[in-house]
C-alpha cells in the first residue's frame, strides 16, 4: 500500500469469530461509528429484536459516509447487519478514512466516483456476513480493496463531466418511469418547504433526516441528489451528513439515498 493511500479498515460482527473482528478500526471517527451504531441497536433491539436477527440473515450491503462533528475524517465504506457465532447481532462495516475537507471538496460526486472501491468493499463485506470468507483471511482480501481507493480523492473530472451533461428529463425518466410523474413534484415542493423553513430562522440547522429515490441510475443518482442538497441548504445550516445508499450490485427493490444532518 502506498504511504499517501487512505487507511482502510474494518470492524463489526461476522459468524466465523465468536467476538468482533476488528483491523486498524482504532481512530475517533471508527470509535464514533461504533457509538452511533450502538446507540441505534438498543433503540431498535427494544421494540424490535427479532428483527434485527431477520436484518442479520436477509440484508445486502450498503454504502455509507458515516461523518460526526467530534471528528476530522469521514469513514466512507460499506456495512451490512451481520452476527457472531452465538449469534449477537452487531454490522460488519468495511471503510476507508478520508480527511474532512478533502471529503468535503469531492462530496457531491462520491457514490459514483467511489464506485470501484465500493463494489470491492461490498464484495467483501457479503462474503464476511455470510460466513464464506473466514475471518482469519479477512486481512488477504484488503490490498485488493486498497487499490480499488486508489481514485477516490482524484479530481472529479469525467465524473463531473458526464453527471452535468446527463439531460434531467432522461434522469428523472430512470427514477420515476415517466417524466410526468407526480413524485417528481411532490419532492421538489417538500425539499423547497425545508429550504423556506430554514430561511426563516435566525440560527438555521437542518435537523431533517431527507431521503430520495435512486430509480436504476443509482450512484449517479445519489450523487445529483447530494450535490442538490449542498448547492440549496445553507452550509450554516447543514454540517456533512451521514450518508447511506446501496452498495454497487446489492439486490434492492426499492433503492434510496438517505442524508442524516447531525
Amino acid at each position: 500500500m502506498q504511504a499517501d493511500a487512505l487507511p482502510i479498515a474494518y470492524f463489526g460482527k461476522v459468524p466465523t469469530f465468536a467476538d468482533f473482528a476488528r483491523y486498524q478500526a482504532t481512530s475517533p471517527a471508527w470509535r464514533a461509528l461504533d457509538e452511533w451504531v450502538q446507540r441505534g441497536i438498543r433503540r431498535f433491539a427494544t421494540a424490535h429484536r427479532a428483527l434485527l436477527r431477520e436484518a442479520a440473515r436477509r440484508a445486502v450491503p450498503v454504502s455509507f459516509a458515516f461523518a460526526s462533528e467530534r471528528t476530522d475524517t469521514v469513514l466512507v465504506g460499506v456495512m451490512r447487519p451481520s452476527r457472531d457465532q452465538a449469534g449477537r447481532f452487531y454490522p460488519f462495516c468495511l471503510a476507508c478514512e478520508v480527511p474532512a475537507p478533502a471529503f468535503r471538496d469531492r462530496a457531491d460526486w462520491l457514490p459514483w466516483q467511489a464506485r470501484p472501491f465500493l463494489e470491492e468493499a461490498a464484495r467483501v463485506v457479503e462474503a464476511a456476513a455470510q460466513g464464506t470468507l473466514d475471518y482469519r483471511a479477512l486481512d488477504e482480501a484488503l490490498p485488493a480493496v486498497a487499490r480499488a481507493a486508489d481514485g477516490l480523492l482524484a479530481p472529479p473530472g469525467a465524473t463531473a463531466d458526464a453527471l452535468g451533461a446527463t439531460p434531467f428529463k432522461r434522469f428523472a425518466q430512470s427514477i420515476w418511469g415517466d417524466f410526468e410523474h407526480g413524485g417528481k413534484y411532490v419532492l421538489f415542493k417538500n425539499l423547497l418547504d425545508i429550504l423556506d423553513t430554514l430561511r426563516r430562522m435566525d440560527r438555521p440547522r437542518l435537523r431533517y433526516g431527507l431521503v430520495f429515490p435512486l430509480g436504476a441510475e443509482g450512484g449517479q443518482a445519489a450523487a445529483f441528489w447530494w450535490a442538490l442538497c449542498r448547492r440549496l441548504v445553507p452550509p450554516e445550516a447543514a454540517p456533512l451528513p451521514t450518508a447511506f445508499w446501496p452498495a454497487p450490485g446489492a439486490a434492492t427493490a426499492n433503492p434510496r439515498l438517505a442524508l442524516f444532518y447531525p
